[in-house]
């Protein structure tokens, strides 16, 4: 009689390396040594898949790098307490300190032909892993110097690592054979290990700079010119995250480096020690100098961009701005929003207005280098005069009040779509306003702008009426650029006061009779 049955297609086949697999239990079952590790090794790989696939890997908290107490410059480094996921979702847990002070205190990886693996301490040569995995020997100059002088200093980094260590040996005697030593328990702890690299990597991808340049001398959108080896398409490195479409296609290709059943084991070393050397969390970039022939960390490089974070919502982290959301990265007045008590002469506003001619009845429009650039490509259809407003405050010397005017923007131009970047986007566009205003507000020998108390020119960007690439509203950052953050459909709004012209008198304030 046989106890198998046909049955529908399964997703998984169960094999000893899933997290599928749980006990079973029923009268009569006689437990072993198997059950119980697949009982246990059922809980805690179904954990693991969890944080991985939820939580991503990375730091979680803590991990502080600090210099060791009474050393000089920084030798030798203590590692503080904290926690982190490993890519396979593994716990590291550091519950202590830890002083990384002799080569015996960290594992040298080095990359073999199966990966990284363990090593030695280096001497005169190394191993360096370029960004691409592969390795290449590089020299380390030896120095020579045997009398405790320092060395060539050279470039590491510091990772953390999810091990494994056999403790609480108790001795087994089963009939006549000799006794075995097992051990009574696991303890799950925290190495750490040094890596020759050429380079720290991040732990992000990072933003992509942008490819359009204003020059030094404020120049407008019409000169800009794209810079060379800016070819590659900007949205491969930005493109994983969105609206839910594009949010979609990240999930059901993600990997996050780590199968989503199988996890891989760890490498076992000796006295029941073992680690995943291809799994460590990065920490810092350290820099490992040689004192007696012996390695030593001599500083830390940077403890910051190397370190990778947990995602605690991936659905929020659309919302972080600077590599997720199109937000608005530079503007054209961003010198008047620094000038002292935001004060601006009249000259370096006027400008701000080109190609204007006077002598003809019906002046043609005037460009101006009011220019707005955003980190991301924006829908050219989502552009129109109405996504900038330029209002002007004057003083009214008669009721000490001011009286609002709006500049008439009559039109708009956009900067030529981007090599990578979807068609009917841009990256920039700059306003045009109406001649008769520059003939009679900016040429003309008066105008609104000569009294005393200055005129405020306020510019609203309004990131609800304009759409990125990926048909999501611009985050325009409130009333700062790049430092703050931003929403989707936030505005941009900025201030500054404009002198009266020093080319002619001010008006005179006139005064009310008693």
């Amino acid at each position: 009689m046989s106890c198998q049955c046909d049955g529908p297609k399964t997703a998984t086949d169960c094999t000893p390396c899933s997290p599928g697999i749980r006990n079973r239990y029923f009268r009569g079952k006689l437990l072993t040594v198997a059950d119980y590790e697949a009982e246990q090794r059922y809980a805690i790989q179904r954990r693991r898949l969890v944080n991985r696939q939820m939580l991503g890997w990375g730091i979680v908290s803590g991990f502080r790098i600090t210099p060791a107490q009474g050393e000089i410059g920084g030798r030798n480094i203590v590692i503080g307490e904290g926690v982190a996921f490993d890519r396979h979702g593994r716990e590291l847990v550091a519950c202590e300190a830890v002083e990384l002070r002799d080569p015996t205190d960290m594992i040298w990886l080095t990359n073999g032909r199966c990966g990284l693996e363990r090593g030695q301490p280096p001497k005169e040569r190394t191993k360096v892993i370029g960004a691409n995995g592969q390795g290449a020997a590089a020299e380390v100059p030896d120095g020579g110097n045997r009398d405790g002088g320092d060395e060539a200093d050279t470039h590491y980094l510091l990772c953390a690592h999810y091990a494994e260590r056999r403790i609480d040996r108790v001795v087994l005697k089963e009939g006549c054979g000799d006794p075995v030593c097992e051990a009574n328990h696991i303890c799950e702890t925290v190495v750490y290990s040094l890596t020759a690299m050429e380079d720290c990597p991040s732990g992000l991808v990072a933003c992509p700079a942008s490819p359009w340049t204003p020059g030094p001398d404020g120049a407008d959108i019409h000169k800009w010119e794209r810079p060379e080896g800016a070819g590659a398409p900007l949205l491969a490195a930005v493109g994983d995250r969105g609206p839910h479409r594009i949010l979609a296609g990240w999930s059901m290709d993600r990997s996050e480096g780590a199968a989503a059943c199988c996890e891989a084991a760890l490498q076992p070393g000796r006295d029941g020690f073992a680690f995943d050397p291809a799994a460590g969390v990065p920490l810092a970039c350290v820099t490992i100098a040689w004192r007696c022939g012996d390695p030593y960390v001599a500083s830390v490089a940077d403890s910051i961009g190397p370190r990778r974070l947990t995602r605690p919502n991936d659905s929020l982290f659309d919302l972080i701005r600077g590599c997720d959301l199109t937000r608005i990265r530079d503007v054209g007045w961003r010198r008047f929003l620094g000038a002292e008590s935001d004060r601006v002469a009249f000259d370096d506003y006027a400008a701000m207005f080109t190609g204007g001619k006077a002598g003809t009845r019906s002046p043609s429009p005037v460009d101006t280098k009011f220019w707005v650039l955003f980190s991301g490509p924006v829908q050219v259809a989502s552009l129109s005069p109405h996504a900038i407003a330029i209002t002007l405050l004057h003083w009214d010397s008669d009721d000490a009040v001011r009286l609002v005017r709006r500049l008439p923007v009559t039109g708009i131009k956009v900067a030529p779509t981007q090599n990578g970047d979807p068609p009917g986007t841009t990256r920039a566009f700059v306003p045009i306003v109406h001649g008769n205003y520059w003939l009679e507000e900016i040429y003309s020998s008066t105008s609104a702008y000569d009294e005393r108390e200055g005129t405020i020119v306020e510019i609203g960007v309004r990131g609800g009426l304009i759409v990125d690439a990926n048909g999501q509203l611009v985050a325009a950052g409130g009333g700062y650029l790049e430092t703050r953050p931003g929403w989707p459909g936030s505005d941009f709004i900025s201030a500054f006061t404009v002198n009266a012209p020093t080319r002619r008198p001010a008006a005179p304030v006139r005064r009310k009779a008693r």
